[in-house]
């Protein structure tokens, strides 16, 4: 998942943007471009590629995220297998808000009085809602 771009980084220090997610339904991409200067000091831009089961762009909620790389591992579970989704990214990469949720991230952290965007409860809690509506049906 790529997180977005803050403002500080896109407006006020004028950074570009290197990351360019692609998703192909089957599999996603993502492309890397990283600016370089030649030895004649000409510049370009060299694009690096790198493939993944899923690639999820800055659009993509935790619902969208779970229906697609999460859900169907839940169903496993009650048949012996094992499940694990593992996260991991330089700090403020969007951890905590996919694993947790946006209740669960910055300086709100944990205030439930507000109302809570369905589409970005966090992975660990729509695993849990799954294992438990799954626990509940009849065999």
């Amino acid at each position: 998942r790529k997180r977005p771009m803050s403002k500080l980084e896109a407006l006020e220090r004028g950074e570009a943007d290197v990351i360019h997610p692609l998703d192909y339904d089957e599999y996603g991409r993502i492309l890397v471009y990283q600016p370089k200067t030649k030895l004649d000091l000409t510049k370009e831009v060299e694009t690096t590629s790198f493939a993944f089961d899923n690639v999820f762009d800055e659009h993509s909620s935790n619902l969208q995220i779970y229906s697609r790389a999460v859900r169907n591992l839940i169903p496993g579970v009650f048949c012996g297998k094992w499940a694990s989704v593992f996260a991991y990214g330089q700090t403020g990469s969007g951890k905590t808000f996919t694993m947790m949720g946006c209740n669960m991230t910055g300086s709100r952290a944990g205030n439930q009085s507000e109302s809570i965007s369905e589409e970005n409860l966090g992975l660990y809690f729509l695993a849990a809602q799954d294992v438990f509506r799954m626990a509940d049906e009849p065999e």
